[in-house]
């Protein structure tokens, strides 16, 4: 387990993800947190990532792809914009308030015109569209054109929170 720099990152997102302060991004095999703990109260299995909001910290296994990479920090995105938007921490993990600030509001209105949550994604083993946004803004992000050719109202939207 190791934390990962964030250079790249940084340079790949400067100016149009907002991040919460003091995010942390960690690499784990088997889900731990930095501090050696499982927030899900067990190892997860080989591959997973997740968002954990109480500490700010993404969490990938080893060897993911960009693609990978920015779909989390866009769930740090949605943290911040919580505390933006809303003035307080999200109440629980899964950051529902999110669909309670305009980013999230905009959202669910152009999901829903483009067939509903996630009806432009291959897979998912979360379906939602907290997660559907996710996919959203990591695409912009890194295939801004394949975005546009699969969702063009998703990509105007990202367009407006992202450039």
């Amino acid at each position: 387990m190791k934390l990962l720099p964030l250079v790249a990152a940084a340079f790949l997102f400067a100016g149009c993800l907002a991040l919460p302060d003091g995010l942390n991004v960690y690499t784990s095999p088997d889900g731990a947190l930095p501090d050696g703990t499982y927030p899900y109260g067990a190892p997860l299995a080989t591959g997973r990532n997740y968002y954990w909001a109480p500490t700010r910290t993404v969490v990938l296994a080893p060897n993911q792809g960009v693609l990978t990479r920015a779909h989390e920090l866009f769930h740090a995105h949605q943290h911040r914009v919580i505390l933006d938007d809303l003035g307080r921490e999200p109440s629980n993990i899964n950051l529902e308030e999110w669909y309670l600030t305009q980013e999230g509001r905009s959202f669910i209105v152009v999901a829903n015109a483009e067939g509903g949550e996630f009806a432009v994604w291959q897979r998912t083993t979360n379906p939602t569209y907290l997660e559907d946004a996710a996919n959203t803004g990591a695409y912009y992000l890194i295939d801004p054109g394949r975005l546009k050719e699969i969702a063009p109202l998703r990509f105007a939207l990202a367009d407006q929170w992202l450039r």
